[in-house]
């Protein structure tokens, strides 16, 4: 799961790394509505990264407000092994934000690895 990510190209490169087989991986990008609409509009233009979404769910959602049904009405299981990243997005949020969020990740989730990399 990668919040506020944007236009990260991670999941293509995994992909392209491992022939295209990551199994049963899922793979969740969080970001604002406009982003979202904006990557999609961009893999649906290419017949490569078609080839290459498979596993991608781009999800639409303020991570300033509370997003756990948003996730969870996407074929998201909170029992699997999750990794969440945050790669300069927790800076956006409010405290409040940011506690809630990782406090969600650390009871809502049974495994969850949660990865920041944010300016300090």
């Amino acid at each position: 799961m990668s919040l506020g990510a944007g236009f990260d190209t991670r999941l293509f490169r995994f992909m392209d790394e491992f022939d295209k087989d990551l199994g049963e991986l899922k793979y969740i990008d969080l970001d604002l509505g406009h982003v979202i609409e904006e990557k999609h509009r961009i893999i649906e233009n290419s017949e490569v990264l078609k080839e290459f979404a498979g596993p991608l769910r781009l999800i639409s959602c303020n991570l300033n407000e509370k997003f756990d049904p948003v996730v969870l009405g996407h074929d998201f299981d909170p029992q699997a092994p999750t990794l969440i990243i945050a790669e300069c997005c927790l800076m956006y949020l409010t405290a409040e934000s940011g506690d809630n969020l990782i406090s969600w990740a650390g009871n809502a989730l049974k495994s969850v690895t949660f990865t920041s990399f944010d300016p300090i």
